[in-house]
């Protein structure tokens, strides 16, 4: 028997022959998130369940279940109700974590794409800018342009 499956005994123990049994019933809860942090299944705690019954006639065989199967069932429902909650609260986290991996891809798209805009943008103004520039030297590259053509010519000419 391991430890949950002692504690599971124990709970129910108490909750039979303790003049007290709320106090079996916030162990009960507390076990209930314990098993689902261990990953343990919930067929494997209704096992645990049934274990104890069948304990607790071993060790009491003068107990009859039927006078105090209504102590009993409160902790199982407490454990049940504790794994339950903590499982739905693991999963919505699960969705949740799921949610924001999917929202960073797409900020991360979103972020790839306007970087390869914001290139091509780039690289547009500069064509633009180039053409600005050429136009504004027209003057001093017509003269550049012609003062080489007319060497090139002569060059060629005298040769």
């Amino acid at each position: 028997m391991n430890n949950l499956e002692s504690r599971y005994y124990s709970i129910l123990e108490r909750a039979v022959f303790s003049s007290d049994p709320e106090e079996a019933l916030s162990e009960a809860a507390d076990l209930g998130r314990d098993l689902l942090k261990q990953t343990i299944h919930h067929e494997t705690a209704t096992e645990f369940h049934h274990n104890a019954l069948l304990r607790l006639t071993q060790e009491y065989p003068d107990l009859k279940l039927s006078e105090v199967t209504d102590r009993l069932t409160t902790p199982l429902i407490e454990v049940s109700m504790a794994y339950s909650l903590a499982f739905r609260w693991q999963q919505e986290e699960k969705e949740a974590r799921r949610f924001r991996q999917a929202q960073v891809a797409r900020l991360e798209a979103l972020g790839t794409l306007a970087a390869g805009i914001g290139h091509d943008f780039n690289t547009i103004l500069g064509v633009i800018n180039g053409y600005a520039e050429l136009l504004r030297d027209e003057r001093s590259l017509r003269a550049f342009s012609g003062a080489w053509w007319t060497k090139q010519y002569e060059a060629h000419k005298d040769s």
